[in-house]
């Protein structure tokens, strides 16, 4: 009776430890948010980079502390090119943004702690620095047909979240972003990212969602 008592006490000990654990990282994450915010919103570039790496960290079964729009935006802002053409390529083998950014790849259900917006002022920030924005990717180092990619996702991004309500402005943005999508698959025939650029960035005249492209 007492092995069976004692072993109860450790079942319950550990079951405590795991949810005080689990408490633990959820606030640890919520904190690294908070901090990743004032970074876009002050524009302190090193700053934003050191807290996003930290909030890598912090990943565990249970949280992401960012999500994949987030993570993208985030190294848009801080100029990490090859980080975000090797995540466009691993896209183009998922059924992507539905899959990709849902955060479940491994068919793993998690959730983002907390209720701290940082996709729109994210997005703000582009807005608001979309010229210098552009103007970083142009004087890169990375190839013609990547920054012309690296481009128009930036492009489609603000587009998803900044105009999606508004059926109009969102029609004329995904005009734009449709002709020159045409003009890289036509530079570009065979681009490595052309089944990410085909699934997501191109929308259909007929359809007010992002569709296959023909």
């Amino acid at each position: 009776m007492k092995r069976i008592l004692l072993f109860v006490t450790l079942l319950f000990s550990v079951h405590l430890f795991a949810q005080s654990e689990k408490t633990d990282m959820k606030n640890r994450i919520i904190e690294i948010r908070a901090k990743l915010l004032e970074n876009v919103i002050n524009g302190d570039l090193d700053q934003l980079r050191k807290n996003r790496d930290l909030a890598f960290l912090l990943e565990n079964e249970s949280y992401y502390p960012l999500i994949c729009q987030e993570k993208w935006m985030t190294w848009f802002i801080t100029e990490e090119y090859d980080t975000i053409c090797s995540e466009i390529q691993f896209a183009n083998d998922r059924w992507v943004l539905g899959l990709y950014f849902s955060n479940n790849i491994k068919g793993v259900k998690k959730t983002c702690p907390g209720d701290i917006d940082l996709i729109n002022p994210m997005i703000d920030y582009a807005v608001e620095n979309q010229n210098v924005l552009h103007q970083r990717i142009s004087d890169s180092e990375v190839s013609d047909e990547d920054k012309q990619v690296l481009s128009i996702v930036l492009d489609w991004l603000v587009v998803m979240y900044r105009n999606s309500n508004i059926q109009k402005e969102w029609r004329k943005k995904h005009n734009e972003l449709n002709g020159r999508l045409n003009a890289i698959l036509k530079a570009y025939p065979e681009t490595k990212y052309k089944a990410f650029l085909m699934r997501n960035v191109y929308c259909s005249p007929d359809n007010t969602l992002t569709g296959t492209y023909k």
